[in-house]
């Protein structure tokens, strides 16, 4: 843990990751479309209708193929914007002096406080309006943000801080409405059954955003630049990747079939009274789930570096690297959750993670004194591991299926906006702790805080599968709340299986 691989070793495999995904996703659903055309019975060829719906199917499959590379780039892009701020914040405050109070809370905050706004308000754009046109809204918010951020400019005194505040609102407000655009249009293009493995391999883009953004500033200080010329590379080289994400979804991104059979009939308030008529349960599992993740994993997560630093007394240098190693050690977690979620089920996932994130801060904390440096840091990494293969996709996968198309985008905006409001939470509560009881007790706390996290999933996210998603517009059609719920939290298919199977026995 005391090293990390050298940049040019990194950048490869950074680089080369989308194309890899992309094959994951291409090769797994030719794979099953070939097996589905391999029991074509060749004594009845198809209709004219079947070819067109097989033509639509491949197109499916490359839309879904396309969905992913473009939703990660957008959220590799959201994480990295997120996260760069606390590289440079030091070397900001060397050039233009030390934030005041207000300045140092406002500055940690604006880009958060955004993207709540962003996620609802896009959130509800984005049922009403489309996919593309929010898609490509987020992307241009997010690079005008970053791009004021780059080439911002000192008033007098140390204004330039209130400016970056500003632009990094705006900023947040585009990366907040990527979340449920990014998840509508995954879901949508991808189709039940590949739809968790899809939303899970752009979900672990944020890993890459993660890895980048100590990578960009390690660089440029490696290269000689000054504080200055490094704090706006850094914010130039999120604008752009936002400006390739914009060019990416002018160019390829398409609504849905499934949108565009609701889009003429969507209002506002049609979006609201579907979750509140019949989906009020599921949405309050899905916001209070993301709300305690956020609030776990975001405050510590800004106070990795602190934690480990403690552990390890690496001081600045050391801590950075193991910031870097942090990121790196949750990668395979990020891509492994592809394969976790759709073997293990979404809510098993949330649950099982949640066991090893627990046990592992359990071990932390009475082994505090003994456990040598490397090992600490190397327990708190896996901690992360668990972290990103099950809550953390599980937290964003979860809103992004169980809602009918009509008011998808919605509840998914209104979920991770109280995701976000959790983190503002973690981020001031853990802070408080840390500085108050010290770092050992502060992980007893978060350990505690994540026991509730999974009671709270255990009690209000729906065990379901992708046989389950099959079904759910078509009863959702028929308007019944009672039977939307017991579809949902009753095992959909399989709970109808075992109906007919128990009729069929009493017949």
């Amino acid at each position: 843990a005391g090293t990390a691989p050298a940049p040019s070793q990194q950048g490869l495999p950074l680089l080369l990751a989308p194309l890899l995904m992309a094959r994951v996703v291409r090769g797994a659903e030719e794979g099953a479309a070939g097996a589905e055309g391999s029991e074509v019975d060749e004594s009845n060829p198809p209709s004219s209708d079947e070819s067109s719906e097989s033509i639509e199917v491949h197109g499916g499959s490359a839309q879904g193929c396309f969905s992913v590379i473009v939703s990660s780039v957008g959220l590799a892009t959201d994480f990295y914007d997120f996260g760069v701020v606390n590289n440079v914040k030091g070397m900001l405050q060397k050039e233009y002096g030390e934030m005041t109070t207000g300045q140092r809370t406002t500055f940690s905050a604006s880009a958060i406080i955004g993207a709540v706004l962003g996620q609802i308000c896009i959130g509800m754009l984005a049922d009403k309006f489309g996919r593309r046109a929010m898609f490509i809204t987020c992307s241009a918010l997010t690079f005008i943000g970053a791009f004021l951020s780059t080439i911002a400019w000192n008033p007098g005194g140390n204004d330039i801080y209130w400016l970056l505040i500003a632009f990094r609102t705006l900023m947040g407000f585009g990366i907040g409405g990527e979340y449920p655009c990014c998840a509508s249009h995954m879901a949508e293009q991808s189709g039940s059954g590949n739809s968790g493995r899809n939303i899970a391999l752009g979900v672990a883009a944020m890993g890459l955003g993660g890895v980048l953004a100590p990578t960009v500033v390690y660089l440029c200080l490696s290269a000689g630049l000054s504080y200055n010329a490094t704090w706006r590379t850094a914010f130039g080289f999120g604008a752009g990747v936002s400006l390739l994400s914009l060019v990416l979804r002018i160019l390829t991104v398409k609504d849905s079939h499934q949108f565009k059979e609701v889009a003429e009939s969507q209002t506002f308030r049609k979006s609201f009274k579907l979750l509140m008529n019949r989906y009020s349960k599921p949405l309050l599992g899905t916001a209070g789930a993301w709300f305690w993740y956020d609030l776990v994993d975001y405050g510590l997560g800004l106070y990795s570096a602190q934690i480990s630093g403690v552990a390890t007394g690496g001081g600045i240098a050391g801590e950075t690297l193991n910031t870097l190693f942090f990121a790196l050690i949750a990668l395979p977690g990020a891509y492994g959750a592809a394969w976790f979620l759709p073997t293990f089920g979404r809510k098993h996932a949330f649950l099982y993670g949640y066991v090893g994130m627990i046990a592992i801060f359990m071990t932390l904390v009475i082994f505090f004194n003994h456990l040598p440096g490397w090992l600490f840091t190397i327990l708190y990494g896996l901690q992360m591991t668990c972290d990103w293969i099950g809550p953390c996709a599980a937290s964003y996968v979860v809103p992004s299926e169980i809602f009918p198309t009509a008011a998808r985008a919605t509840a998914h905006g209104i979920s991770a906006a109280s995701g976000k409001l959790g983190a503002v939470v973690g981020i001031y509560g853990v802070g408080v702790l840390v500085d108050t009881i010290g770092v050992r007790w502060m992980l007893l706390t978060v350990g505690g805080l994540t026991v509730v996290a999974m009671v709270w999933v255990q009690l209000l996210i729906p065990e379901y599968d992708e046989q389950t998603l099959e079904g759910l517009e078509e009863v959702d059609s028929r308007g019944d709340r009672c039977e939307i719920l017991n579809w949902l939290y009753g095992g959909g298919m399989k709970a109808g299986k075992r109906a007919k199977k128990g009729k069929a026995a009493g017949a």
